[in-house]
C-alpha cells in the first residue's frame, strides 16, 4: 500500500477542518471532537511525508514525537494535544477511555486545529502555494 503524498495528507486534513466549520452548530461535540482529531493527524502526517519521517503510530504524542526528531514543536501545541488525547485514551493498554465532549469544548478543538494546520504550511513551503 502507497503512503499518501503530503498534498494529499494536507488536502485530506482541510476537507475535515472545512466540515467541522461549516457544520459546527450541528454535529454533535464529540463527532466535531474526532473530526479535528482526523485533521490533526493528516496535518502532521502531512509534514512527516514531506520530510520522510513516519511516526510509530498515529496518537498526537507520538505525531509530536516524530514532528519533533526534525523540527521544535511550541510548548502550547503539545499541551493543546495533550489535552485532546485524554479526550479518547483508546489506545491505551491499561484501559479505553474516552470523555464525552460538550459544546464547550468546540471551540478549543477548532482553535488547536488551525493552530497545528498554521505550524504545518509554516514549515512546508510549497503548501502555501498548494492551499492559496
Amino acid at each position: 500500500m502507497e503512503t499518501m503524498s503530503w498534498q494529499q495528507q494536507l488536502s485530506g486534513a482541510d476537507v475535515y477542518l472545512k466540515r467541522v466549520k461549516k457544520n459546527s452548530n450541528s454535529y454533535s461535540p464529540d463527532l466535531l471532537y474526532n473530526l479535528c482529531a482526523m485533521a490533526i493527524e493528516q496535518y502532521f502526517m502531512a509534514l512527516c511525508v514531506y520530510k520522510n519521517v513516519l511516526p510509530e503510530n498515529h496518537r498526537f504524542s507520538d505525531l509530536v514525537d516524530a514532528v519533533s526528531s526534525f523540527t521544535p514543536v511550541d510548548g502550547n501545541i503539545i499541551e493543546d494535544l495533550k489535552k485532546m488525547e485524554a479526550m479518547q485514551e483508546i489506545c491505551s493498554l491499561e484501559g479505553y477511555s474516552r470523555k464525552k465532549s460538550t459544546i464547550e469544548d468546540v471551540p478549543f478543538y477548532i482553535t488547536t486545529t488551525e493552530v497545528i494546520r498554521a505550524f504545518v504550511i509554516y514549515h512546508i513551503p510549497e503548501a502555501s502555494a498548494v492551499n492559496s
